[in-house]
């Protein structure tokens, strides 16, 4: 699970970060980062005795955990109930024009 987990993880992670916000559905960004969550944090507890693979474990666990905060604002802007105001509003919040 370890290395199938940290594969997905890479995929997930470049696909979130490259890929047009529009692309992106928030409940199954949610789901696949809270299982990868689960699986690398046992691996983590498992693989304790093993250095390569506990580095391996623990580098993507790290990883999560840095991503994990962007999730709500994820979820948000990708909440249908943004309108064309709601836009505009960040635009101006974040000084874009």
């Amino acid at each position: 699970p370890l290395f199938r987990s940290a594969a997905d993880w890479m995929r997930w992670h470049e696909s979130w970060m490259k890929d047009s916000l529009t692309n992106i559905d928030p409940e199954l960004l949610e789901s696949n980062l809270s299982n990868a969550f689960k699986t690398i944090h046992k691996c983590c507890k498992h693989f304790r005795d093993i250095p390569g693979c506990l580095d391996v474990a623990s580098d993507i666990k790290k990883q999560i955990e840095a991503f994990k905060p962007y999730v709500p604002l994820i979820q948000g802007l990708r909440n249908p109930g943004m309108r064309n105001r709601h836009w505009e509003q960040v635009r101006s919040s974040i000084c874009l024009s």
